[in-house]
């Protein structure tokens, strides 16, 4: 937000309060279980805490056959049908949907995988990604 606007919405604030939020029908965990674009994971699993917070693991395959798992944590609001997400230093947003149940994303948090990319993920317990189902390919 640039110098102006944020001295606009002080001298004038927008009643009402502000348009950003937290959608709570996307709090919980979820488990990745489609990605529609070549990637490196075997599992992603992502936590949306109802007091913003953002927690994911995942599980990529390395060369020598293993896996390793990354994790991280930040912040998470909605506005409108967009995801606003930080991980550490960095942040992004993507579109998002909830159809039959699954929640669909045009990219993955905290990753390179999008945008316009269709993630889908299903509700799951909290739990490591290791506990979790692979991804369809």
């Amino acid at each position: 937000m640039s110098f102006f606007h944020d001295l606009l919405n002080r001298l004038w604030p927008r009643r009402g309060g502000s348009s950003s939020s937290r959608d709570a029908s996307l709090v919980g965990a979820w488990q990745v279980t489609f990605i529609a674009a070549t990637h490196p994971f075997e599992r992603y699993l992502m936590e949306l805490g109802a007091d913003g917070s953002l927690e994911w693991t995942a599980v990529v395959s390395t060369t020598d056959a293993g896996e390793l798992e990354l994790a991280g944590s930040g912040t998470w609001r909605t506005e409108g049908d967009t995801l606003h997400y930080t991980s550490g230093e960095a942040g992004g947003a993507v579109q998002y949907a909830l159809e039959e149940g699954e929640l669909v994303l045009d990219g993955l948090p905290a990753t390179k995988v999008g945008p316009g990319v269709r993630c889908v993920l299903e509700r799951c317990a909290p739990a490591g990604p290791a506990d979790g189902v692979p991804l369809r390919e």
